[in-house]
């Protein structure tokens, strides 16, 4: 009640939580459009929403409408908003690697899609330098205590140190795909990947078995 009140008083606040509303119902709606498969939907809700750059929404809007360009078949697209991502995380004070590492990520799944493994092993590469060599973590070696930043951090870096092994096993690269096997086996040796090791698959099976993955 008292927040109806407030409400009433101040006209300004009114016309911010009904855009805060709108907002919402606006990713949720992409978010539905993109698990029921229709892309295109998704990314014209996106769109109408990161019309705003302040929007609460902004990380999460950018990497869906990435997702549902690369699975409507429009990766060089996804790849102009992964370098709005890419810029808007160097302009962070206190950056969050797991987007960094999540970025790297999703650019290699774009490149996948083109067909252009070289390029996607690169990109999942810059994400397992990190585990490589710890000195060359986006963020400098300052240490991390938030559990949820820890886990998401470690989600995609398992992620692109096995899409790395499974690129460069595509371009027959058996010393580089050796290095990143060995590097999934030692940091992940309870990984969701591990029974597939043995038997890596195509880099576009892959991505397709992760593309709910944003």
């Amino acid at each position: 009640k008292d927040r109806v009140r407030a409400l009433e008083n101040d006209p300004e606040e009114i016309k911010r939580t009904i855009a805060i509303l709108k907002e919402q119902i606006l990713f949720m709606s992409a978010e539905a459009s993109f698990y029921a498969g229709d892309y295109d939907a998704a990314v014209g809700s996106l769109t109408s929403l990161l019309k705003n750059e302040n929007t609460p929404y902004f990380w999460d809007g950018y990497f869906l409408r990435s997702s549902a360009l690369v699975a409507a078949g429009k990766p060089q697209e996804a790849l102009s908003d992964y370098g709005q991502i890419s810029m808007a995380y160097l302009g962070l004070k206190d950056p969050k690697e797991s987007i960094y590492y999540k970025v790297q990520c999703k650019t290699g799944d774009a490149y996948v899609a083109m067909k252009e493994y070289g390029r996607a092993a690169a990109a999942y590469g810059n994400a397992a330098i990190a585990l490589l060599n710890p000195q060359m973590k986006p963020a400098g070696e300052k240490p991390q205590t938030d559990p949820a930043e820890i886990k998401e951090q470690r989600r995609w870096l398992e992620y692109a140190v096995f899409m790395a092994a499974v690129c460069q096993n595509e371009l027959g690269r058996d010393a580089d795909t050796k290095t990143m096997l060995d590097l999934y086996r030692k940091e992940f040796p309870e990984g969701s990947n591990m029974s597939r090791l043995n038997n890596l698959p195509k880099p576009e099976e892959a991505v397709e078995n992760s593309l709910n993955m944003f």
